[in-house]
């Protein structure tokens, strides 16, 4: 017997998905020959589709340890690295198989994809048409560039591409977002219709359609031309159970939870007993602060499907609702193993933490330190910052066309510009990005060092925005207490606010940290309320850990408003 033998036997038993027959025969050759790197790499992918991923990881270090530059080793180590959260080194192993194999594509797709995620479009477009070099017409890399130039906003490159790529369902929604973005409604409108036949797009396609009816619509009580159309996609499509379910979640993020509870019910009596359905039960259910009808659905669908995070989410909120903050605690730390840098697990401890009166631990993750104010220097090349200002709010104030706030986001009364303002034309607005530097580095630099730490632990100098955006909020508007799950850094930049502002006593206006967005109650038998409130003023930013819960106390009745540039950052 050789080992090529045994390495046949393995991938054989690999292909037919017997992991553990696999991992046997692969440990068999290297007995035969302990440098048969191969068979590593074999019980590393063997070894993560059992969810091995320690395992995982140690067999593909082992195989590197042989083969330090065996591309297929290093492509399978980037894979393992990616759901670990370790993007960089991840982005380094894709890199460096790419460099010893230009033409391999795996790595090219991996790595695009990877970028795309990380709301970085520009190095997605670079990897995907470099690759194209090596695979003209290659379907998954046109794809790929067409999501990354859509991203970025080059509209134009991506329409062009669009004609050179076989309709499809992924197409047509990117399609649908080109036009949109460039105020296209009635050819987005089609394009989303096209992409539903297909449950990968299905999700975003009927999302995108529902908040082209929701946000186009004044914002009054009598809002339901978003609800009409779910419930037409309903009744015209009956056997389709996505759509009750995607439509419940809507109808609960318009407020609708009598409604969006009535399609669950729908739901269950015709397609059964089914995790997705307890799911989007305990959401909807969760959201109207219903904590122990919540938590009982959440707890089904998790028995139903161990281990999924989205539900998991869902049971943790509840757990913290219905004074199980043991149970939240314990749920928070097993996802960080999984998903390190997901701030709403970090944010989930410290609630936790915060219940059971675990102060020294609480306040480790929640040093108010980290929340820091600076008032902007205005760009050298503007006279006074009321000068800045203002040109920053006629070039935001243009943006701002929608009539309601968009679906699924924390803002209550006004409006959110709907492309990423990384990518915005307007000088005025790119020169803001570029004042941003001295007060974030100031940021970083104070930061200090510590490796278990969620915020410190990710400390580089450098640093990229992944996201920045315009909130217009009119009277009485606010935002729900939140944390921005993807995030590292997040901000509040006020760009205009009611003059009376920093000197009210009611604070309307302000931003406050440290409030969950649904009570949970302390050890004191009290909920648990915010713990520190910053003053808006113009020019002023104010920047502070992604997964500390802040939000808005509401503006006053009337026609004053407040304008604000909001961004997360990241290391880079």
């Amino acid at each position: 017997m050789i080992a090529g033998d045994k390495l046949i036997a393995a991938h054989k038993a690999y292909q037919n998905k017997d992991y553990p027959t696999a991992i046997a025969e692969a440990k068999a050759a290297l007995e035969i020959d302990p440098s048969a790197h191969k068979a590593w790499q074999i019980i590393s992918t063997a070894s993560r589709d059992q969810g091995d991923w320690a395992g995982a990881l140690q067999a593909i270090e082992n195989a590197l340890e042989i083969a330090p530059r065996d591309a297929e080793c290093l492509n399978s180590y980037g894979n393992i690295l990616v759901p670990l959260g370790r993007d960089f080194d991840a982005i380094a192993a894709y890199r460096l198989s790419l460099e010893i194999a230009p033409n391999y594509l795996q790595p090219s797709i991996a790595l695009g994809q990877l970028y795309l995620r990380r709301k970085d479009p520009i190095q997605a477009a670079d990897i995907f048409q470099n690759a194209l070099a090596h695979a003209p017409e290659h379907p998954t890399l046109m794809k790929g560039l067409l999501y990354a130039l859509k991203d970025a906003q080059q509209f134009m490159l991506a329409s062009q591409l669009l004609t050179k790529i076989p309709p499809s369902p992924d197409t047509h929604l990117a399609a649908g977002q080109i036009a949109i973005a460039q105020k296209q409604n009635p050819i987005a409108e089609a394009a989303f219709v096209r992409a539903l036949s297909h449950p990968p797009t299905s999700l975003p396609a009927f999302r995108n359609l529902v908040q082209m009816r929701w946000t186009d619509e004044e914002e009054t009580q009598s809002h339901d031309a978003g609800a009409e159309l779910i419930n037409t996609f309903v009744s015209d499509n009956p056997d389709v159970g996505v759509f009750y379910i995607y439509g419940a979640e809507l109808l609960s993020d318009m407020g609708r939870t009598e409604e969006a509870l009535d399609l669950v019910s729908k739901a269950r009596a015709k397609f059964g007993d089914i995790a997705d359905i307890d799911f989007i039960e305990a959401k909807v259910l969760i959201e109207d602060g219903q904590a122990d009808a919540g938590f009982e659905a959440a707890n089904k669908a998790l028995k139903a499907r161990p281990g999924d995070l989205t539900i998991m989410a869902q049971f943790t909120r509840a757990a913290l609702m219905t004074g199980e903050a043991a149970l939240a605690l314990e749920a928070a730390k097993a996802a960080q193993q999984r998903q390190r840098h997901n701030q709403f697990w970090i944010a989930a401890e410290a609630t936790a933490l915060r219940a059971l009166g675990q102060e020294a631990e609480y306040r480790a993750l929640y040093n108010l330190d980290f929340v820091k104010a600076y008032d902007l220097a205005p760009p050298p090349e503007y006279d006074t910052q009321e000068v800045f200002l203002a040109q920053l709010k006629s070039a935001l104030m243009e943006r701002h066309v929608t009539k309601s706030h968009p679906l699924g986001q924390s803002l209550r009364g006004g409006t959110q510009t709907s492309t990423d303002l990384r990518f915005a034309p307007e000088r005025v607005i790119q020169d803001f990005f570029q004042a941003l530097a001295a007060p974030i580095k100031d940021y970083i630099s104070a930061m200090g060092d510590d490796s278990s730490h969620p915020l410190l632990r990710r400390k580089r100098q450098s640093y990229r925005l992944t996201g920045a955006w315009s909130v217009h909020l009119r009277g009485e508007g606010f935002h729900v207490n939140h944390v921005h799950p993807e995030g590292w850094i997040s901000s509040a930049f006020y760009v205009d606010v009611p003059k009376d502002t920093e000197s009210r006593k009611d604070k309307a206006g302000w931003i406050a940290f440290g409030k969950p967005p649904f009570d949970v109650l302390g050890k004191d038998g009290r909920p648990l309320g915010a713990e520190h409130m910053v003053a808006p003023a113009p020019g002023r930013l104010v920047l502070f850990p992604s997964y500390m819960w802040h939000g808005t106390v509401a503006l006053p009745e009337g026609e004053q408003s407040r304008l604000t540039l909001p961004f997360d950052a990241v290391p880079a």
